[in-house]
């Protein structure tokens, strides 16, 4: 079986997808009452509004709890860091970045606290 796909739980639907789209280059490709699909080169992403994705405070505190983290190929961990900060996320400081399987590795935080790895591959 491949992987199809993956969810992000997100509060605000139309500001995370501004943020994804800006950030990571993702294009919309359907949305519906509480959804957003986006096309990212590794496959579909779907924002869903979801009541248990408000940001408890601002800026949105990290959400580590979760089970599962998305990690996103970019082509310079310094751009995609501009381009994060830039849009209201956060990005682990470059001191803690870190090297596995051929890329640099470190982990950014979207502006409702969910957690992607950025990867760029040396």
């Amino acid at each position: 079986m491949n992987l199809a796909g993956a969810v992000i739980y997100v509060s605000d639907l139309d500001g995370m997808q501004r943020f994804y789209a800006d950030c990571l280059g993702w294009t919309d490709v359907d949305h519906g009452e509480g959804y957003r699909g986006m096309a990212s080169s590794a496959g579909l992403v779907t924002l869903v509004r979801s009541p248990d994705a408000t940001p408890s405070a601002v800026p949105a505190p990290r959400r580590s709890e979760t089970a599962i983290k998305l990690t996103v190929e970019v082509d310079s961990l310094v751009t995609a860091r501009e381009r994060i900060t830039a849009a209201g996320g956060t990005v682990a400081p470059a001191s803690t970045q870190w090297s596995f399987r051929g890329a640099t590795h470190c982990d950014a935080v979207d502006p409702e606290g969910n957690v992607i790895g950025l990867i760029e591959p040396d």
